[in-house]
C-alpha cells in the first residue's frame, strides 16, 4: 500500500470516527427529539379515543405507544406550582391536560406560598428546577418542552462530572461514549426523563461524590444537603459519609455538620415562620400514604394473596394509588423501621471498610445505599430508577460496565412494566403482578453488580486495557 493511499484511509476512518464522536455526544438530545417527535401535542392534534376505540388489537398499539409519550404527568403539576408562586393563578384547564393541583388558588395577581396557600409535597429547593422554565413561558405546552431541555441539560453536566471522576479514578473514559451510554439510558427510562424532576437532586448527589473523591468533605456536604433539601433521597449517604470523615478527616466534622445545619436550617426556619402548619402537613403527607402498588411490599402480598387470598384491593390516596387491605396497612408501619435498620447494616458495613474518599469504590457504595432506601420505600414508583443514572455514569473499570448493563436492564424493564402492565397491576391481575416482579428482578441485577463492585480488590485498577479504545 502507498503512503498516500495509507495516508487516506487514515483521514477516512478519523472522519468517521470524528462523525461517530458527534453523534455519541449529541444521542441524549436526539433521544429528546425522538420523544418530541412521538408524543408533542398528540393528543390535542389527534385524539387518540377515535383511534383506539373499536380498532383491532394490531391497530391499537400504535396509537398506544404515541399516548405514552404525549402523556404530561407531574411537569404539568410544576407549572402549576410555579404559575401560582409567580401570581399567575393555575387553569382550571389546559388546552390539553385537566388540572391536576390539588389546592386550586383561583385568583391571580397575587403570589401564593408553598405550603401555606397550597398543597406541595416537596421540600423548598425541589421549587428551583420547576421555577425556572415558568420564568421564560406562560404557555404550558412550551413549559413542557423547556423543563424537558432543563431535564438534558442536567444530563449533560452529570455526564461531566462522571468523565471528571473516573480520570481521577484512573479510568480512560471518552467523553462521546458517555455521553451515549446517557442517551441509551435515557432511552431505557423513557419519557420520565424529561417529566420528573428526579435528575436535579440526583445531579446534585453526584456533585457530592465528585466532591468528596478529591476530599472537600464541606463542598461534599454541602451538595449532598442541597440534593436532601430537593427531595430527601440523597440524604440517606450523609451517615455513612459522616462516619468516613470521622475516620479519615475528623477535624472537618465540625464544619461538615455546621454546613449541613446552616443550608437545611436556612431552607426550612422561613417556612416555620410564614407556615408552621405546612411543614407537619408535608411530613404528614409521605408518612401516611400507606403502601404504593409499585413497592416490593405490595408486589409480595400480591404473590401472597394469590396463594392464600388475604383480600387486598387498590385505592388512590395522595395522587397515587395505594394497596388496601388489612395487611398492607400492617406491613406499612414497619416499612420506616425497616429502612432504618438496612441502612444501618450498609453503613456499619461501609464504615468496617474504611474506605478513603479517594476509594473507586464509593460510587457502588453511594448507589448501594440508594438501592437500600428504593427496597425499603413504602413507595417504590417507577421514576426511582432516575435516582441511580447520574451515579452509574461515574462507576469506574470492569466493574462500572457491569453495573450500567444492569441499570439498562432495570430501566428497560421498567419501563416495559409502565406500558404494558401497569394498568393490569392497578387491577391486581397476574399479567400485572408479573410485570412488577421482572422490573423488581432488575432491580435485583443492580443490586448483585454493585455488590461485586464494593468487593472487588481494586476496581480502579479494573479498567479495559485493548488498544487505544475508550471505556464508556
Amino acid at each position: 500500500m502507498t503512503d498516500h493511499a495509507q495516508l487516506s484511509r487514515t483521514m477516512w476512518r478519523s472522519g468517521w470516527r470524528n462523525i461517530g464522536q458527534v453523534i455519541g455526544f449529541s444521542l441524549p438530545l436526539l433521544v429528546l427529539g425522538i420523544f418530541f417527535g412521538l408524543g408533542h401535542d398528540y393528543t390535542a392534534k389527534h385524539g387518540i379515543s377515535a383511534e383506539l376505540h373499536g380498532a383491532p388489537l394490531h391497530e391499537k398499539i400504535w396509537p398506544k405507544f404515541r399516548l405514552y409519550f404525549s402523556r404530561h404527568e407531574d411537569e404539568l403539576l410544576y407549572y402549576e406550582y410555579a404559575s401560582l408562586m409567580l401570581g399567575a393563578g393555575a387553569p382550571h384547564r389546559t388546552h390539553y391536560a385537566p388540572n391536576i393541583l390539588l389546592h386550586r388558588i383561583p385568583t391571580t395577581g397575587t403570589p401564593a406560598w408553598p405550603y401555606r396557600d397550597f398543597h406541595y409535597e416537596y421540600p423548598p429547593l425541589a421549587l428551583l428546577p420547576m421555577l425556572l422554565p415558568r420564568l421564560f413561558t406562560a404557555d404550558p405546552q412550551r413549559y413542557h418542552d423547556l423543563f424537558a431541555l432543563e431535564m438534558i441539560a442536567l444530563l449533560y453536566i452529570a455526564i461531566g462530572l462522571a468523565a471528571r471522576m473516573r480520570r481521577g479514578y484512573g479510568d480512560r473514559v471518552s467523553l462521546p461514549r458517555l455521553a451515549t451510554y446517557g442517551g441509551v439510558a435515557a432511552a431505557a427510562v423513557g419519557q420520565l426523563t424529561t417529566q420528573r424532576f428526579d435528575l436535579f437532586p440526583a445531579t446534585l448527589l453526584l456533585a457530592g461524590l465528585a466532591a468528596w473523591q478529591r476530599a472537600r468533605v464541606v463542598a461534599a456536604t454541602g451538595w449532598i444537603t442541597s440534593g436532601a433539601l430537593a427531595k430527601i433521597f440523597p440524604g440517606i449517604v450523609f451517615p455513612a459519609t459522616l462516619l468516613a470523615a470521622w475516620q479519615h478527616r475528623r477535624a472537618e466534622i465540625p464544619r461538615l455538620l455546621a454546613i449541613a445545619a446552616m443550608l437545611t436550617l436556612a431552607c426550612f426556619l422561613p417556612l416555620v415562620w410564614w407556615a408552621p402548619g405546612g411543614i407537619g402537613a408535608l411530613f404528614g403527607h409521605h408518612t401516611g400514604r400507606g403502601l404504593q402498588i409499585e413497592c416490593i411490599y405490595s408486589v409480595g402480598l400480591a404473590l401472597w394473596d394469590f396463594v392464600h387470598p388475604i383480600g387486598l384491593w387498590t385505592r388512590d390516596a395522595a395522587g397515587s394509588r395505594v394497596l388496601g387491605g388489612a395487611w398492607p396497612d400492617a406491613v406499612a408501619h414497619y416499612t420506616m423501621p425497616t429502612l432504618l435498620v438496612l441502612t444501618g447494616i450498609i453503613t456499619w458495613w461501609f464504615a468496617r471498610r474504611r474506605l478513603p474518599p479517594s476509594d473507586a469504590r464509593w460510587p457502588c457504595a453511594w448507589l448501594l445505599l440508594l438501592a437500600t432506601f428504593v427496597f425499603a420505600s413504602p413507595i417504590g414508583s417507577p421514576q426511582f430508577v432516575l435516582w441511580f443514572l447520574p451515579l452509574t455514569l461515574a462507576v469506574p473499570g470492569t466493574a462500572g460496565h457491569a453495573v450500567r448493563r444492569a441499570f439498562l436492564y432495570y430501566a428497560a424493564a421498567t419501563q416495559a412494566e409502565y406500558f404494558f402492565f401497569y394498568g393490569k397491576f392497578h387491577a391486581l391481575k397476574p399479567l400485572g403482578v408479573l410485570g412488577e416482579c421482572v422490573r423488581w428482578a432488575g432491580f435485583g441485577y443492580v443490586v448483585v453488580t454493585l455488590f461485586r463492585g464494593m468487593t472487588a480488590a481494586n476496581p480502579a485498577l479494573a479498567t479495559t486495557t485493548r488498544g487505544p479504545r475508550h471505556s464508556a
